[in-house]
């Protein structure tokens, strides 16, 4: 195996996030701004759970049909198929939902996912945060409940190779670190960029740059 890449989802592989498009579904978009500000207090995990809270008693269908909803960003498919066809494995790691990542992971045709599992009772949310967190908490970390630098290393450790990491955001900055090719796609995060090796607002873009460095 060429080695692995991993996959940011939401702003990423998706258009939009996930948790934006729930909340405006939801008419909840004012409680998840609420929310939004106690970033710079509380650890990372903490909001998870906050925002699964709000989330109680929403069905598991619904949530599917509105994800179902949201469009990939231009060039993901191509990527993706390139990157298969040079025998890297696949894997979507998202601090969204892992039931939602299953669904966009088997219509690309990715073999591995990682995020949050949440709580379901009778296919209806409970509001709690199951994820076993694994928090490697290096300079900088804010606490993520899916830590993506814990799963680059176990996907390392399985696959050798490069490793190749795009995302958008602080979740992916502690996998940035240690990604043999980090490309920031269109950035919500200065830091994020500050690592990364390039910063791009196209796929393709990407793909150029990946055929170059393996």
């Amino acid at each position: 195996m060429t080695g692995a890449t991993i996959l940011d989802m939401d702003g990423t592989l998706l258009a939009k996030r996930s948790i934006d498009v729930f909340y405006e579904a939801f008419e909840l978009t004012e409680e998840l701004k609420d929310i939004d500000k106690l970033s710079k207090s509380l650890s990372a995990y903490k909001i998870t759970e906050r925002i699964v809270e709000l989330l109680k008693g929403k069905s598991r269908q619904e949530m599917i049909d509105i994800f179902n909803s949201i469009p990939l960003n231009p060039g993901v498919g191509n990527f993706v198929d390139f990157l298969k066809k040079k025998d890297f494995l696949i894997a979507i790691a998202t601090d969204s939902y892992q039931f939602l990542a299953e669904i966009l992971a088997k219509k690309l045709g990715i073999e591995t996912v990682y995020g949050n599992i949440i709580e379901f009772k009778n296919d209806l949310i409970t509001g709690k945060v199951l994820t076993e967190r694994h928090c490697l908490e290096i300079s900088e970390c804010k606490e993520y409940a899916i830590c993506k630098l814990w799963f680059l290393r176990e996907i390392r450790s399985l696959t050798g190779g490069i490793i190749i990491c795009v995302g958008d955001g602080d979740s992916d900055y502690c996998a940035f670190t240690e990604a043999d090719i980090a490309i920031a796609y269109r950035p919500r995060s200065n830091r994020l960029k500050s690592i990364s090796h390039i910063t791009t607002a196209d796929f393709d873009e990407a793909l150029k740059y990946i055929i170059k460095r393996i």
